[in-house]
């Protein structure tokens, strides 16, 4: 499966990290938050990243640009449906990733990958099988 567009599900450093590196690789990027002044923080902080690479002349300003343009945000889970991938990068509550995890499964695609960024949480003790969960 071709990958085209991703899902972040979280904002803060990690999930922001994410949606970036995706768009500068080109993807489309869909980066999700549980309100708008949290989508527009970590919109903030990839703004802010990318222009230290710009300033450091590891990225043209156009570049920059093309990678903002390629990532919207939005406080809507409903919005992962289309993404080939979904992340999510949420805070480190087993609870919270399980229950946001089968909250995904039931709005992606069966062949949609599913990956859960933690660092202390097994991704595969979150959900049952047959996910195809990372």
């Amino acid at each position: 499966m071709a990958v085209h567009a991703i899902a972040v599900i979280g904002a803060g450093a990690m999930g922001s990290g994410i949606a970036q590196v995706a768009a500068v690789a080109g993807l489309g990027v869909t980066l999700i938050e549980v309100s708008a002044a949290a989508v527009e923080k970590g919109l903030d902080r990839v703004r802010g990243n990318l222009q230290k690479l710009v300033a450091k002349g590891k990225m043209t300003q156009a570049d920059k640009e093309a990678a903002l343009g390629s990532i919207r945000g939005t406080t809507a889970l409903e919005d992962v449906a289309p993404a080939n991938v979904v992340i999510e990068a949420v805070t480190e509550n087993y609870d919270v990733k399980a229950d946001l995890l089968q909250r995904i499964d039931a709005l992606v695609r069966a062949e949609t990958i599913i990956a859960s960024n933690s660092s202390s949480i097994r991704a595969v003790s979150l959900t049952p099988p047959p996910a195809l969960i990372i």
